[in-house]
């Protein structure tokens, strides 16, 4: 204890300092301790406040909460009602401009055919029926647009030809027949404004010839077919009006139109002498955009340029003649049973999707997927001579049609031969009345006899002196058919499902390229 006593007294003479030294050694243990787990709860908040910003790091800006969720949905109703609008409008305009031909066919036979239901049958007798008589419809669409024929003989000539009198200028020819005498103008007038080249008139007729009676599903696109011609046709006849003979026409002649796979071969045809088979876009190894160009653009056929025209090779079973290759395979290649090889070949490459590629033959019904439930789109090609000042009002017209013809290539070719004068075509001046004259300006010959109930569209017409400003023009188009409206199928095409990556903006114009090439001529 005695020993204590020296430490006792100097903690007491120096208590201040030990209990100044114990609080400040008390006051770092106990900041340090506080300290230690302040940093650690720091570095837990800031890890989940790190984890929080990634998670939403993902998230657009101006993400929507549920009210705006469901004024857009609002939108989007009232949008797809305005689309179906506007469907109902354009198909009801389509049938109203394309009426059934009901004067040959029959009014029973349009009620059966339109409550016609998918994959439903037409009785035979209405399929029958079709067969013989369609054909009537065909002169009328050459007095629709004014095909150039002889006038009718007026009165007192037949009393004339029964009392063996001869018209001016017709005599016996050497071996008794009758016809016109050498140097001896027959007077012969002829009416209308526009010649149609007979053989592509023999081909658009050989499309609506069946051996035997044809399936329903034949009878459904060949009518389908029948409409897009009339539309072609309605679009050349508005070119025309105002035209009271083939000098003052906008057309004056039709060298070929052709549709679905006709119109295919011909557009690839058409790239191979452009040398664009291998562009992007272009037809390639298919069709593609052969359409390419965009509106505008213009080419020059060569003297290679293939040529165009002449019947199409006709089957019974083939639908309406449509040729078969292109490398789509054909319903024999591809096995199946008859009925089968039958829509293939009807069905396979007739349209186009919303990249120009033609569409293939499925199994299931409709056969072919369609880009769009609204419309199918179906490539065409018109061949023509027309007066190249008229072709910007051609062409408002192409736009104008009920059903709208989206134009993607323009050519102006060029002729051959030796021009015998101004304003002579091809042909060393011998015009554009005679016989068929093929894209590059070579004339086919003309086959023979009068056609479709008794009316030659120009066939045997005196020869027309081409006008100065008068060029064989070809044209590559899309022609959209509406389909029957159906709010179920709104919006539901291969197109809608989703959207490849790099596609063009879905607010440009199907099929079309991103800029237009401008106009070339070589």
């Amino acid at each position: 204890m005695d020993k204590l006593k020296p430490i006792i007294a100097a903690v007491k003479k120096y208590h201040f300092w030990v209990i100044c030294g114990a609080m400040l050694l008390t006051t770092f243990v106990c900041w340090w301790l506080a300290t230690s787990g302040l940093a650690e709860q720091y570095k837990k908040q800031e890890s989940k406040i790190d984890g929080d910003f990634n998670g939403v790091a993902g998230i657009q800006p101006g993400h929507p909460n549920q009210n705006k969720i469901d004024e857009i949905n609002k939108q989007h109703t009232t949008l797809k009602q305005i689309v179906f609008d506007a469907w109902e409008i354009l198909y009801s305009e389509q049938k109203e401009k394309n009426p059934f031909p009901t004067d040959v066919l029959g009014e029973d036979f349009k009620r059966q055919f339109e409550n016609l239901r998918p994959q439903e049958e037409l009785a035979r007798r209405y399929r029958e029926r079709y067969q013989n008589y369609i054909k009537d419809y065909f002169p009328k669409l050459l007095q629709e647009i004014e095909v150039r024929r002889p006038v009718e003989e007026k009165p007192g000539e037949e009393a004339a030809k029964a009392a063996g009198g001869l018209r001016p200028g017709v005599g016996m020819m050497p071996g008794g027949e009758m016809g016109a005498m050498p140097g001896a103008a027959a007077e012969v007038e002829w009416t209308g404004v526009i010649d149609w080249n007979e053989n592509d008139y023999a081909r658009l007729l050989d499309r609506f010839e069946w051996q035997q009676t044809p399936s329903t599903q034949a009878v459904v696109l060949a009518q389908e077919d029948l409409w897009v011609y009339e539309a072609l046709l309605r679009v050349i006849k508005n070119s025309n009006e105002g035209a009271t003979n083939q000098n003052n026409a906008s057309v004056k002649r039709i060298e070929a139109l052709e549709i679905g796979r006709d119109a295919v071969m011909a557009w690839k045809n058409t790239e191979n002498v452009l040398g664009l088979q291998g562009q992007q876009g272009g037809m390639g190894g298919g069709m593609g955009g052969g359409m390419g160009g965009g509106m505008g653009e213009m080419g020059v056929g060569g003297p290679g340029a293939p040529v165009m025209g002449g019947p199409t090779p006709m089957g019974s079973e083939m639908g309406m003649g449509m040729e078969v290759g292109m490398g789509m395979g054909s319903g024999a290649a591809a096995g199946g049973t008859s009925e089968e090889q039958i829509i293939r070949q009807l069905v396979e490459g007739r349209y186009i999707d919303d990249n120009g590629q033609p569409l293939p033959y499925q199994e299931q019904y409709p056969y072919a997927k369609q880009p769009y439930a609204e419309f199918k789109m179906m490539p065409i090609r018109m061949s023509l001579v027309m007066d190249q000042r008229k072709l910007p009002k051609f062409l408002v017209e192409c736009a104008n049609s009920n059903m709208p013809i989206e134009v993607r290539r323009v050519r102006l070719l060029k002729t051959q031969g030796p021009a015998s004068g101004s304003g002579a075509m091809a042909g060393g001046g011998r015009g554009y009345g005679m016989g068929g004259m093929d894209m590059g300006g070579a004339y086919l010959p003309p086959r023979g006899g009068p056609m479709g109930g008794g009316i030659a569209p120009g066939a045997g017409s005196p020869p027309q002196e081409a006008g100065q400003f008068d060029m064989p023009v070809e044209i590559h188009a899309v022609i959209y058919i509406y389909n029957p409206p159906d709010r179920e199928k709104l919006g539901t095409g291969a197109a809608s499902t989703a959207q490849p990556a790099g596609a063009a903006d879905p607010a440009a114009p199907a099929g079309l390229p991103a800029t237009t090439p401008a106009a070339t001529l070589e």
